[in-house]
């Protein structure tokens, strides 16, 4: 709060620090204002520190006491990933690598509107794709397309729940093991993977919460399943376990109704079943409530 740049936090305890220099904060490069002063992405290697200063054009480049040494013209920098030998930037739909000691390229093909990006020990680079692929693409160190993680074209995003695609990914990161963790930026569900860049097979997947609040609702007429954020659980209560099975509503093109607020309490999703069979969910849309009706894994409004 109060600032738009670069904090240092104590990993085993959350404890906010100031940088080596004694400021709580990474001063932008000089000019700009408070408009353009708004640091958008971070990385750091080898006790350097990466700063994306989009409205400003520019890449900020501190020393670990958090001083700025110097600043690349870069256009639109977003999230960046510091490799062995380089710089990768996600920059005005390419990804722009920076090769210090070197000569510098850019990455356009097995691209659609990249999001995030990351960098192997190898110096394997790798791009979250948004628009039509919806997945990850794998680029050696020179740039050449290696290989797609996650399924082409992502998993529907209405309806039943395909583990194996991904949807708007965001950021991207690897771990000590090699492993590449995606975060994807919807809700229904608000869902973290884990995949194996080797292979290219998911290992995990964790799923966290759509909203502030976490209403559940169970159908009695349907003991194995379970509503919350707006997507369908398949639940069996002897193994204790819950997966998703489906996205139930979200819409997909401009004014069609909206998904039930999954934080809705002045009506949060309810279903139940009729006489006569047939499922129907009751639910809170900007603060109005609205009926749904069960068509196979999908509830429409109407």
């Amino acid at each position: 709060e109060g600032e738009h740049s670069v904090k240092v936090f104590d990993a085993k305890d959350g404890r906010p620090l100031n940088w080596g220099n004694g400021k709580p904060f990474l001063a932008p490069p000089p000019g700009g204002d408070e408009k353009t002063n708004v640091a958008n992405a971070v990385a750091y290697h080898l006790n350097a520190v990466f700063v994306s200063w989009r409205d400003r054009n520019l890449v900020g480049i501190y020393d670990s006491q958090g001083n700025l040494k110097e600043t690349w013209p870069v256009t639109k920098p977003g999230r960046l990933a510091a490799g062995p030998n380089c710089i990768a930037i996600v920059t005005d739909g390419r990804v722009k690598v920076v090769v210090p000691m070197g000569k510098d390229f850019e990455i356009a093909e097995h691209l659609d509107e990249p999001s995030g990006v990351a960098s192997g020990l190898d110096g394997t680079i790798y791009t979250a794709n948004r628009g039509k692929l919806q997945n990850i693409s794998v680029f050696d160190a020179k740039g050449k397309f290696l290989k797609s993680i996650g399924k082409e074209g992502g998993r529907p995003r209405v309806g039943r729940y395909d583990p194996n695609g991904i949807l708007e990914p965001g950021g991207i990161a690897l771990d000590k093991n090699g492993n590449l963790w995606v975060a994807e930026t919807l809700d229904g569900p608000k869902r973290h993977s884990v995949w194996d860049t080797k292979t290219g097979k998911l290992v995990a997947e964790f799923f966290g919460g759509s909203s502030y609040f976490g209403w559940a609702y169970m159908d009695p007429k349907h003991p194995d399943e379970l509503y919350c954020h707006n997507v369908l659980w398949k639940v069996d209560l002897t193994k204790g376990t819950c997966v998703p099975h489906s996205t139930i509503w979200r819409p997909t093109a401009e004014n069609m109704i909206d998904m039930p607020n999954p934080g809705g309490y002045a009506g949060h999703f309810r279903v139940m079943t009729a006489k006569n069979g047939k499922q129907f969910g009751w639910g809170m849309i900007d603060y109005s409530n609205m009926l749904f009706i069960r068509d196979g894994d999908v509830f429409k409004p109407f």
